[in-house]
């Protein structure tokens, strides 16, 4: 038996974590093809859509999060009409992969996409990621370049040392380590959400979400911080979309370091919109993807 006490406060927490996970998924536009794929770090599932045919897109999702989000963070009823999606559960993290959590220092992660790549078939790909999905989205760009066509990057973690959190952010989660529940988990989503922003039912759903895993499961630390030697490995053209108002990842430090070091690059810093620029802006991410992974 797997053992998932490395993730989880307790074996009911986790089974209500995994039951939240399906229901999330049952709901999305797209029903998803399940795989599980080998890896050195440990079986990695993945929930993917489109054609088998079409150009491949690995999507990874937040940090301590999980693939069932996907649907949520990016628009897959229209980019399932040009790529197939690939969205990997993160090892160690909160979805159905392997309760492994290899360092962030180190080419673990960049070794584990590689073998997705490989357990899959798939020579190249596009890949993107959120947070600290982008994090592992420069990652593997960095360290096996010849794998990525294109990479983009929403609200990225990686550019910046998160090992001390902006103290806004920091601030945000303590209600909610302390006492997991939807009415201190919408204190953490308005902080990482951009002022102004009215608190939708995506927002909602975002804080519910965001409680039941305060409750039940081990946060892992902060996504890794790429050197400047790794940032300049990368050749695949790059596209980094900030909001304004990230309160998580420190947009302005953030697009300096990536158009210092990473030769291909494109940078937007979006106004009006926050860390979580799925929901303060919904549909662009999609948009921007879309227009530069097919130009």
């Amino acid at each position: 038996m797997i053992d998932n006490s490395i993730l989880y406060k307790s074996a009911n927490g986790r089974a209500a974590v995994m039951n939240a996970y399906d229901e999330t998924v049952r709901r999305w536009p797209v029903q998803p093809e399940s795989l599980v794929v080998d890896t050195r770090h440990g079986k990695t599932h993945i929930l993917a859509v489109g054609n088998a045919d079409a150009p491949p897109l690995f999507f990874f999702h937040g940090w301590n999060g999980s693939a069932c989000g996907t649907a949520s963070e990016l628009d897959l009823p229209l980019l399932a009409q040009h790529f197939r999606i690939y969205s990997p559960d993160t090892i160690g993290q909160s979805g159905r992969s392997a309760p492994n959590r290899p360092t962030v220092k180190g080419d673990a992660y960049g070794e584990w996409i590689v073998d997705l790549l490989d357990g899959l078939k798939i020579d190249r790909a596009y890949v993107s990621g959120i947070s600290g999905g982008g994090y592992l989205t420069l990652k593997i760009a960095a360290y096996a370049p010849e794998r990525v066509i294109k990479g983009f990057a929403i609200a990225s973690a990686g550019l910046i040392s998160l090992a001390r959190p902006p103290l806004k952010f920091l601030l945000s989660t303590i209600p909610a380590f302390i006492y997991p529940h939807p009415a201190t988990t919408r204190i953490f989503v308005r902080a990482v959400s951009a002022p102004g922003i009215p608190f939708s039912s995506e927002h909602e759903e975002m804080a519910r979400g965001m409680a039941l895993l305060f409750r039940h499961f081990r946060m892992i630390g902060s996504p890794g911080l790429l050197t400047d030697a790794e940032l300049r490995r990368i050749t695949a053209p790059m596209y980094i979309l900030m909001g304004e108002h990230d309160v998580a990842c420190s947009p302005k430090p953030s697009v300096e370091r990536a158009q210092r070091l990473i030769a291909n690059v494109q940078t937007e810093m979006v106004l009006g919109g926050g860390h979580v620029l799925n929901l303060d802006k919904p549909g662009l991410a999609t948009e921007k993807m879309l227009a530069f992974f097919t130009t």
